[in-house]
């Protein structure tokens, strides 16, 4: 029997229970340094909105799955019409499975969704016991209970590569020196900028790998949701989009949760502003940043050509040179159209691969306190993507620090 026979459906792993007519159910998608945290605790300050954390990134098991579940098709109340979690789904049932995933040879056929849900550990044998087999299929699993109770996805996304290795690198020193992850009080804080004052080196071409990793991890990601938007609703958030339009971000992800539109409001504190002061090599990461995503651009490994690593790099980084980038003009009422999600998922795709470093010389992190949602609808406006064009860079020039 073929293992795929004996994995549970989702309507035996949800006990055949229906969604609670009102209720929606969310998905958060993310990677990792992406601002999840923060958006979590704003969805969670809204009063129609219940937003648990990671707890179901990797199920081991059916009642893992089970649980998942239930926090669809529980009772609804009034505070968690919408009903949701986060989770790492870029990781594909996790970091090394992700890896193989991402660079199946060009020719395999399957999308980036495909690919992701592929069962897990190829070279475990298939006549392993029951436990195993929806160990391998979990992440297969999770993503059909999601299609099975409707779940709206929201995929938590991030452009600037740079600083996705900056801050990766900072939560590293954070947890070493500081026994943190995140600036989250004013000791923390403290702790910091004491790092700060001290000076950090950077290992250069350790930097200049992971950039061209997360550069190419992005795309994936992109083109995972893209995948997803012809089958679901699925709202883009891009981190930048919401520290540079923090209202309009927030609005239009309430308004396509269908919940009211309120005025969320939530500080940001910029811990790392001028990455230059406080990495005493800063200058040669952007170098082998430079010189990382240049053979990524004219590498031809499989899984560079699976994801079409030319087209996806071209001009990619204000680090070479960030080419003039248009994007078209998208009208959308509430994001409720597939059409019109595909047509916002290339323009923002579009958006990433132009800029992936226009904050290269800020390379913040921010510490974040959500606050309650102020109980005052906010005006509904129909999200847009308007053209803009980016300005051109000299050749092999960093960016000036701010």
């Amino acid at each position: 029997m073929p293992p795929g026979d004996l994995l549970p459906s989702p309507e035996v792993l949800c006990d055949n229970r229906a969604v609670p007519a009102g209720a929606q159910p969310m998905i958060l998608w993310q990677a990792q340094r992406v601002g999840s945290t923060w958006v979590e605790g704003l969805l969670n300050s809204h009063p129609e909105i219940e937003m648990q954390s990671e707890i179901y990134n990797y199920c081991p098991d059916a009642a893992c799955l089970q649980r998942m579940c239930g926090l669809f098709t529980k009772p609804q109340h009034a505070a968690d019409r919408v009903r949701g979690f986060k989770q790492k789904f870029f990781y594909c049932g996790g970091s090394l499975q992700k890896n193989w995933k991402v660079c199946l040879p060009a020719d395999a056929g399957l999308n980036a969704l495909e690919r992701c849900l592929l069962p897990n550990d190829p070279e475990v044998s298939t006549r392993d016991n029951i436990k195993t087999i929806i160990r391998r299929h979990q992440h297969s699993l999770s993503h059909q209970i999601f299609t099975h109770v409707g779940a709206k996805i929201v995929c938590m996304l991030r452009r600037n590569a740079f600083d996705i290795a900056l801050s990766m690198r900072t939560h590293n020193i954070l947890s070493q020196r500081c026994s943190i992850s995140n600036i989250v009080d004013a000791e923390a804080l403290a702790c910091w900028q004491e790092v700060r004052r001290g000076g950090v080196w950077i290992n250069a071409t350790e930097f200049g790998k992971t950039v061209a990793a997360q550069t190419r991890f992005t795309r994936f990601q992109v083109e995972i949701c893209e995948a997803q938007a012809r089958l679901s609703p699925v709202y883009f958030l891009w981190y930048e989009d919401l520290l540079n339009n923090f209202q309009k971000s927030t609005r239009d992800l309430q308004t396509f949760l269908n919940v009211t539109p309120l005025e969320l409001t939530a500080t940001a504190q910029r811990v790392n502003a001028d990455a230059r002061t406080w990495v005493v090599n800063f200058d040669e990461l952007v170098t082998a940043a430079e010189e990382h995503l240049t053979m990524l651009e004219s590498s031809s490994e499989d899984c560079n050509g699976v994801l079409g690593a030319h087209g996806m790099l071209r001009n990619s980084s204000s680090i070479l040179a960030t080419a003039d980038s248009a994007v078209g003009e998208a009208e959308v009422e509430g994001y409720h159209s597939t059409q019109a999600l595909l047509l916002l998922a290339a323009a923002a795709a579009g958006s990433a691969f132009t800029c992936v470093a226009i904050a290269l010389a800020a390379g913040s992190t921010f510490a974040i306190r959500a606050l309650k949602a102020v109980a005052r609808p906010a005006p509904i406006e129909r999200g847009s993507v308007r053209s803009t064009r980016g300005k051109r860079l000299p050749r092999r020039a960093a960016p000036q620090a701010n």
